[in-house]
């Protein structure tokens, strides 16, 4: 969804700038952090919704990759289901099939190796 190395550039008159790092996670002033809104809380002195606090190269926020990016989720998470049902590996906590609604999800990398983090 987002290739490694992406500049992120604040919003607003802010001057901060992050980038999307290969594992997903955020490099912002030589931090790495899981998730858009702990790199949006520093970068802006106080709590942030990181998804609407950086936008893309493009001048896209950033939110606007979060519906696709749980949609892309919710697929491999029911293709795991599917999967463990077939096999013997016992599946993991359930939320019922509900798709997870956390405010600090995190990217996945645009590459086709799985990642739990941003991008």
């Amino acid at each position: 969804m987002v290739e490694p190395g992406t500049v992120l550039r604040a919003r607003g008159d802010r001057d901060a700038t992050a980038t999307v790092l290969a594992d997903g996670r955020i490099d912002f002033d030589g931090t790495a952090y899981d998730t858009p809104s702990g790199a949006g809380k520093v970068a802006r002195g106080g709590s942030t919704n990181g998804w609407a606090f950086w936008s893309l190269p493009d001048g896209r926020q950033l939110r606007q990759l979060k519906e696709p990016y749980r949609k892309l989720m919710e697929e491999r998470r029911a293709g795991a289901r599917s999967t463990r049902r077939m096999g013997s590996i016992p599946p993991a906590s359930s939320n019922n099939g509900a798709p997870r609604n956390n405010p600090h999800d995190r990217v996945r990398p645009s590459s086709s190796a799985p990642s739990t983090n941003f991008v």
